[in-house]
């Protein structure tokens, strides 16, 4: 009973004063760090794809069916 009750006492101290704070300290710097992330690709590969895409867009095809006749036979 007893090794439960330090069992309980050690993860709940890790989680109090070691997961928590460490898991928000990276919260925080993932989102100030995407913020250059976003700001970065906003500017260097969005204008990119962009064109990319209106060279794309303007492609056409058309199907259609049409039946080939060849004068030419082969005897095997």
């Amino acid at each position: 009973m007893i090794g439960w009750g330090l069992l309980f006492g050690v993860y709940t101290f890790f989680m109090i004063w070691l997961a928590v704070p460490a898991r928000r300290l990276l919260q925080s710097l993932i989102v100030e760090h995407g913020l250059y992330v976003q700001t970065a690709s906003d500017a260097a590969i969005g204008p990119l794809f962009r064109s990319m895409g209106l060279i794309f867009s303007n492609i056409r095809l058309s199907l259609f069916k049409e039946n080939v006749y060849s004068g030419k036979t082969v005897q095997v």
